[in-house]
């Protein structure tokens, strides 16, 4: 305790010599040596010390001081197989299976594969249900390209974790390689039931439509990683995926890229993908809304005498004078058509009014409000988180803390289990849970509700009184 190390050694040592199998002793030393960095000393006493409580029957003691010489020499396969083959012998069988897990996963850095799968193998010989050895052996199989070997361990996975949507993830993964999609679609439904909102399952699938030319299929995935893309500003990632479909989905995808370079504020790429979509709606026949892109594009480059011609040119052959254009719709007369629609029960020109506006728009709050708010009178949960999600990433942008809070706060409440939510601000599951607090006990402070009235003013602006009112008698009653 004093610090006198070489004088504590002596007097271990001549402990020992008395009594031979005193084991706090060799402990002692053991940890003396370990201080010094004498690595081969500390390991050889507390093996005595090992040895001598293995005979006394005291297994927790005996246990913690393998594990202490396993920390000095984790590299070591020889000594792990000797405490494996010891733990083993004591009947202590979880012991000797993570030992033989840990051989097996240094053999395999090594590239030893055949060694590998052998302790695998031997884990899972001890405790049959080891998910973690199955899942090792299908690792090597898919290193040495033996995709049905490891598919056949995934497979007995699985039988063990029924509820568990990464192996059939990677059930999926192994099928798609080998050429059965039909199986590998009907493990991803698996996955994506157990996770909805499973990003590589929605990309895989999207991977396995595309192998099969199902389109649409594989755009309707892909929408869904994308969404996911741009709610992380993984806008290079976002591009790449639309980027992909641009000879088969030439529109949809370019209207895409014109939201995502909006958000990156590259003016000359939104240029570019504007042209590029008002050509492709030239070339289907859609003239009107050619000429809506040229006018897009022509706010950005007023100067462009070539587009100028271009753009009289078409508005003379759909017979508009191109001094009497029409003026564009603002943000907020689109908002409230979506919002008709939505009366009348027209939910498919609704989505596609705001689903344009958004690409249009993409940091307008407005329409992200209304687009949450319409998925949720059609009940599509995982599109107003998403909704919620971008919602609070524009917030955060903004500065506004409070604002991003609640938005995370709401698709909280809308889906508590999505995964999306995992690692962000959000309540705990037991305040979710809870109650709501009984109107009396609520906050009388009107600026608590900045929400709420923002909301009322908004349907004010778009005419839709009765809206506006029945937030405005809420808040009253309060």
């Amino acid at each position: 305790e004093e610090g006198f190390s070489p004088k504590a050694m002596a007097l271990y040592k001549k402990i020992l010599n008395t009594d031979t199998s005193n084991v706090d002793g060799l402990i002692a030393l053991g940890e003396l040596s370990e201080e010094k960095g004498l690595v081969t000393d500390a390991i050889k006493y507390y093996l005595s010390a090992a040895d001598i409580l293995s005979k006394d029957a005291k297994k927790d003691r005996f246990v913690s001081i393998y594990e202490r010489i396993l920390s000095l020499a984790p590299y070591n396969i020889p000594l792990r197989e000797k405490v494996a083959g010891l733990f083993m012998k004591e009947g202590l069988v979880l012991n000797a299976a993570r030992e033989h897990l840990n051989i097996a996963r240094l053999y395999e850095e090594r590239g030893d594969y055949d060694h590998s799968i052998d302790y695998f193998r031997r884990a899972i010989d001890s405790i049959p249900d080891n998910k973690d050895a199955l899942l090792g052996i299908v690792g090597i199989y898919e290193k040495r390209g033996e995709i049905r070997q490891a598919l056949d361990y995934v497979k007995k996975a699985v039988k063990i974790s029924p509820d568990d949507p990464d192996l059939f993830l990677k059930s999926a993964a192994l099928l798609k390689n080998l050429g059965l999609h039909d199986e590998a679609i009907s493990c991803l439904s698996k996955a994506i039931g157990l996770r909805p909102s499973d990003v590589a399952a929605h990309r895989l699938l999207g991977d396995i439509y595309f192998d099969m030319d199902n389109i649409e299929g594989a755009w309707e995935c892909y929408r869904i990683v994308i969404d996911s893309l741009l709610i992380e500003n993984n806008f290079e990632d976002a591009a790449s995926v639309a980027e992909k479909f641009r000879d088969v989905k030439p529109i949809d995808a370019g209207r895409i890229l014109i939201g995502i370079n909006k958000q990156k504020d590259d003016t000359e790429a939104v240029f570019r993908e504007t042209l590029f979509v008002a050509e492709r709606f030239l070339e289907a026949g859609l003239n009107e809304e050619a000429i809506r892109y040229y006018r897009e594009a022509l706010k950005i480059h007023p100067d462009d005498l070539i587009l100028k011609k271009l753009l009289a040119e078409q508005e003379m052959q759909m017979g508009i004078e191109p001094s009497a254009v029409e003026k564009e719709k603002t943000a907020e007369e689109l908002i409230a058509e979506a919002d008709i629609f939505v009366k009348y029960g027209l939910y498919d020109e609704a989505r596609a009014v705001l689903e344009e506006l958004k690409i249009n728009e993409p940091t307008n709050i407005d329409v992200h409000i209304r687009l949450k708010s319409f998925y949720l009178e059609v009940g599509d949960a995982e599109q107003a988180v998403t909704e919620c999600l971008i919602i609070s990433e524009i917030y955060g942008r903004a500065g506004d803390i409070r604002g991003k809070e609640t938005a995370l706060k709401e698709a909280f409440g809308i889906s508590p289990d999505d995964p999306r939510l995992a690692d962000r601000m959000a309540p705990k599951r037991e305040e979710a849970a809870m109650p709501p607090e009984p109107e009396m006990a609520l906050s009388q402070n009107l600026d608590d509700y900045a929400e709420e009235i923002t909301e009322a003013e908004f349907y004010m602006r778009q005419g839709l009184n009765e809206d506006a009112l029945r937030i405005y008698q809420k808040l009253l009653k309060i």
